[in-house]
């Protein structure tokens, strides 16, 4: 049952064709035009659009990877039982919560790191409501553009502006904090250090960078996000997006030669091998083929090697088989990158689905570790997009299905990982901290997403939690060892049974005994790795 959808009629289904979009390619498009009529009852969503009737076209997207009769064949949706989701939470909350005790990652190298896809990107008056709402006025509930909101307790207030939306509790108007407000960004990587998440990709879109407002609005959060990623001891690196970019080649160079390169030598800048890493999202997807060839990608590959970059490719998810969301032609383009980390959102929607998708990522990572390649998966916890009628599309199931994928990718021991999104509350991938319940949320019942949304209850930092979580285990994934002589200290690893339960398991080397509580017996400091 979908609440927000009972008073929207589907009255005309004109065509399906398989296409990609944005951040979930590989979707089969069914364009519907839809009558909306939004009641005024309490579960109604009367924050979908505006509360007259009015005719919306839309598209709405479904992943098909098989079609009959103009429908997306869907038989892979998981049916957990309420027990068997709150026994699943009960088990992440009562784990042992991972920490870094050094207080800081290690910068120098991508391996074995967990790093989430960072947007940035919402705004206040300031930005139009950028994100907040898809008009650029004040969010109300006419335009409102998220689909779960945050947990603002610990925002700085002088970082909230108040919208138009209003509590369903007590009448009260709601605020919401913009990206370039003193403390947001670093609240964000306070938080990432205390649950254990070792940093982000900074997305850089190429399509703002000709533009003088949001140029600079980037490099606001560019330089707030080194800033806190020294103060808390995270790691970051650029993520360029060239979604609808023109002249995306040449943007790309200017943007690092200019304002890039001032940051690549900062200390807390991620590196590997000794260069600095950098990422590009979009290349070799069927839909950006014409703006994108290969020749020119693999020219512009070849430049960043050229300045001395360690260059990741995040693109098609069937980059390897070169059909789906691939476009053809791109073997050598895939095979340039340093590193090759396949979009995964949106390729299956559910742990049944997700479980076919094992083989393919096991022979991903044997033909990039082939030819000196590394590899790193993509995990996300869920999908919604309102706008085009997707709401809770990708149930997170109280994080059974990000569970899953953590799981088989710490298994599979790829390179490194990625997380999408730390912050995306505008398709559902978001991992920070949202509201836990309806309630908390006070919004109409129903209307948008919460981290309880599946029937069962979860904390509003209950992906933080599964993320640090999985840095630990990606960190050291094997029974513990203790090593002597490192940088002048010793060192422990907890490591996970993959069952989503923190194990316990010993070591001894000499005089030194490691378990996942620590280090007993081991002279000097002793850190998690």
């Amino acid at each position: 049952q979908e609440p927000c959808f009972h008073s929207l009629r589907k009255t005309l289904v004109t065509d399906l064709r398989i296409f990609k979009f944005g951040t979930d390619m590989w979707w089969a498009n069914v364009g519907v035009l839809f009558s909306a009529v939004l009641g005024a009852q309490e579960d109604t969503c009367t924050l979908m659009r505006d509360s007259s009737s009015r005719t919306l076209e839309s598209s709405v997207h479904h992943w098909c990877d098989a079609a009959e009769d103009g429908t997306c064949l869907d038989t892979t949706r998981d049916h957990f039982s309420a027990e068997e989701l709150r026994q699943f939470v009960e088990n992440v909350t009562s784990s042992a919560k991972p920490s870094l005790t050094s207080g800081s990652v290690d910068p120098s190298t991508i391996r074995h790191k967990v790093l989430a896809g960072y947007q940035g990107w919402v705004g206040g008056p300031e930005n139009k409501w950028k994100h907040w709402s898809n008009d650029g006025n004040t969010p109300s509930s006419t335009n409102a553009h998220f689909e779960m909101l945050p947990a603002f307790g610990e925002y700085p207030s002088a970082a909230l502006y108040s919208t138009d939306l209003h509590s369903v509790q007590d009448g009260s108007a709601m605020s919401v904090y913009s990206n370039t407000g003193d403390g947001v960004v670093d609240l964000h990587f306070k938080w990432m250090s205390q649950y254990g998440l070792d940093g982000v990709l900074l997305q850089r879109f190429v399509s703002e960078l000709s533009s003088t407002t949001q140029l600079g609005i980037r490099n606001t959060v560019l330089a707030q996000t080194d800033a806190a990623a020294e103060a808390h001891g995270r790691t970051y690196a650029i993520m360029w997006d060239m979604s609808n970019a023109d002249s995306w080649e040449d943007h790309i160079k200017n943007d690092f030669q200019v304002y890039i390169s001032k940051y690549t030598s900062q200390p807390r800048y991620l590196r590997e091998n000794g260069k600095p890493v950098v990422c590009i999202f979009g290349i070799g997807l069927a839909d950006r083929t014409a703006l994108a060839p290969p020749d020119a990608s693999l020219s512009l590959i070849h430049w960043l090697q050229g300045e001395g970059l360690y260059v990741i490719g995040s693109g098609p998810y069937y980059w390897r088989t070169g059909d789906h969301d691939a476009a053809s032609g791109y073997s050598d383009v895939h095979a340039a990158f340093d590193a090759v980390m396949p979009w995964s959102v949106g390729r299956y929607n559910s742990v049944t689905a997700f479980a076919g998708k094992k083989s393919r990522i096991e022979d991903d990572i044997a033909v990039t570790s082939g030819r000196g390649q590394d590899y790193a998966p993509i995990a996300f916890p869920g999908y919604s997009y309102r706008d085009s009628g997707k709401i809770n599309q990708i149930p997170r199931n109280g994080g059974t299905f990000f569970q899953a994928q953590i799981d088989t990718y710490l298994s599979v021991g790829a390179s490194f990982y990625y997380i999408a999104m730390f912050d995306e509350i505008q398709e559902g991938t978001a991992i920070y901290k949202i509201a836990a319940t309806e309630q908390e949320s006070a919004l109409p019942k129903g209307c948008f997403l919460t981290a309880s949304t599946d029937g069962v209850t979860c904390s509003g930092d209950h992906y933080l939690t599964m993320a640090g979580q999985y840095a630990a285990g990606a960190h050291g994934t094997s029974i513990a060892q203790c090593q002597d002589g490192v940088n002048g200290k010793n060192y422990c690893t907890e490591w996970c049974n993959h069952s989503g339960k923190w194990g316990c398991g010993a070591a001894t080397d000499g005089a030194y005994t490691c378990s996942c509580n620590g280090c007993s017996g081991c002279p000097g400091d002793a850190i998690v790795v």
